[in-house]
């Protein structure tokens, strides 16, 4: 026969037990606050700023599907052995190794709809480390990217600038999930303890 919770115990349950609640919750926000600090990587992004322009021997006008048709390609470019190989090859006489696929995962373009401004976006476990990668890769990217275009260039016009605060992960949004967790595990205990004294 099937067991029913009766309400009336819940109640007395939760009143007495309701402690127990607060303490899992507090637990789970701890948990998730530690995963955060000492668990998961922290990752760091560093951006640097290009902007297209025509070459001396092209047309100077420069169309919106033109640039944006550009912009997409250097998206493939960027993660290209083309642009990745000899960049690795100078992060490692800098003392930086880093995996030809980790850093095709790690690496993006940002572009707005007809802008002649985009920027290269590159993660890593580190700000300097996201630095150093960036500031290579952008040089290595623009020069590159000038070989095979007849009509347009990128010109990096900053710097690589990263932030010391990391992207992820969200210590916030991890103790929420933990504070979360806890509550449900705390609340699944106090009906399965008021469906034992049901019983």
């Amino acid at each position: 026969m099937t067991k029913i919770v009766d309400k009336n115990g819940l109640f007395k349950v939760i009143k007495r037990w309701w402690w127990l609640v607060i303490v899992v919750t507090g637990d789970g926000i701890f948990a998730g606050w530690a995963a955060t600090n000492y668990l998961i990587k922290p990752q760091f992004q560093s951006v640097s700023e290009l902007v297209l322009r025509p070459k001396k021997s092209a047309p100077q006008d420069m169309s919106g599907e033109q640039i944006n048709t550009t912009v997409a390609g250097y998206q493939d470019l960027v993660k290209s052995n083309f642009v990745l190989n000899p960049s690795r090859q100078q992060l490692r006489e800098n003392g930086i190794s880093v995996n030809a696929n980790s850093l095709a995962n790690n690496v993006s373009i940002q572009h707005q709809e007809n802008s002649n401004l985009f920027r290269l976006i590159v993660t890593a476990d580190t700000a300097r480390k996201a630095q150093q990668i960036n500031q290579t890769l952008s040089k290595v990217f623009a020069k590159r990217a000038n070989t095979l275009s007849v009509t347009l260039r990128p010109i990096r016009i900053s710097q690589a600038q990263y932030s010391g605060e990391s992207i992820a992960p969200s210590s916030s949004f991890n103790m929420m999930v933990g504070g979360l967790i806890g509550l449900m595990i705390s609340s699944l205990l106090l009906v399965v303890v008021a469906w034992r004294r049901s019983s």
